[in-house]
């Protein structure tokens, strides 16, 4: 069974908290925070099912989506995507690890949730040691990633930054 607990803040850039629950990421009918989610997935019938089922919650804005790692990087920081979904298998041979190597590197402010089809415990110690809070299997635990990042949009929605969310066994 996982559980979600709170990430201990001293891991975090110290700027981090400042870019948290801006006024334009409110919702103007409710004035809760939208938790903004980017989607990395090359496979365009995956991407747009996910897009549909994470919009679907309420407190959830899709922000942009990407096919490979250098546009997903450039996106999830232009748009300051609070959690990233990122698929293991990119286009072009590409991998879901540089899109999270990329995310250390540029030290974003953003949960990388990782997604694979037959999870392999190989590839699920790889991107923890990587720095993904959260590792799915998409063909068989879809409903968990939604479970989740609805689970981060009410934490956000009750001040708990997002960020501060992490995954444990």
């Amino acid at each position: 069974m996982h559980r979600l607990v709170l990430r201990p803040s001293h891991l975090l850039p110290a700027d981090i908290a400042a870019r948290i629950h801006d006024n334009a990421d409110m919702d103007p009918i409710t004035s809760l925070y939208l938790l903004k989610v980017y989607v990395v997935e090359d496979f365009i019938p995956v991407r747009e099912r996910f897009v549909a089922l994470l919009k679907a919650i309420d407190g959830v804005k899709i922000v942009g989506t990407a096919a490979d790692p250098v546009a997903a990087l450039a996106g999830i920081a232009r748009s300051h995507a609070d959690v990233a979904l990122i698929d293991w298998h990119l286009s072009a041979g590409t991998c879901g690890l540089a899109v999270l190597t990329g995310i250390a590197q540029q030290c974003l402010p953003v949960i990388p949730i990782v997604m694979i089809n037959f999870a392999l415990p190989a590839v699920r110690q790889a991107s923890l040691a990587a720095e993904a809070h959260f590792f799915f299997d998409k063909t068989n635990e879809s409903s968990r990633v939604r479970d989740t990042v609805r689970c981060l949009a009410e934490k956000s929605r009750n001040n708990v930054p997002a960020y501060l969310v992490r995954d444990h066994k």
